[in-house]
């Protein structure tokens, strides 16, 4: 217990050497950073600043751009250019998604209801990759035709 008594009562560590703060250094270092123009005294330490400033510009806007890629289209759907061009290469390029014919969430028709054409002559995609409307006629027919209006439910088959 004296121990640690004497520890208390007595200054262990070293004090720091007095420094006498003059009005002069006082306005030194007030003055190193001018508010209104926005700048640094040193011409150096401005270069660095600013170097530093650019680079975390050109680095948030190289990350915002990756994170709207994410979650935009991939391609300018004003003149149709591939937003990703040049990189190709690399192996975190997204692979193309294919897109399919969802008749039961699109459309319950198997035509186009702006123009009333087919989907076989009348859609967006190339001619091999429109839906077969044979087989959808044919699925929602069945369908509609199991469906029990009365109880809400498919009819069991008997």
């Amino acid at each position: 217990m004296s121990k640690y008594t004497h520890e208390k009562k007595e200054f262990q560590g070293k004090a720091d050497p007095y420094v006498k703060v003059t009005n002069a250094a006082y306005k030194a270092f007030e003055t190193q950073y001018n508010p209104v123009t926005q700048t640094y005294q040193d011409k150096k330490f401005e270069q660095e600043s600013r170097k530093a400033e650019h680079d975390n510009f050109i680095h948030t806007l190289a990350k915002n751009k990756d994170n709207a890629l994410r979650y935009e289209q991939t391609y300018n759907v004003i003149n149709f250019e591939n937003k990703l061009a040049g990189l190709e290469s690399r192996p975190d390029y997204p692979k193309e998604k294919p897109w399919y014919f969802r008749p039961d969430r699109d459309s319950l028709v198997d035509y186009n209801i702006v123009t009333t054409h087919s989907l076989q002559d009348h859609y967006f995609d190339a001619p091999d990759k429109r839906p077969k409307c044979e087989d959808y006629k044919v699925s929602l027919i069945s369908s509609i035709s199991n469906f029990d209006v009365i109880h809400r439910r498919n009819a069991k088959k008997t």
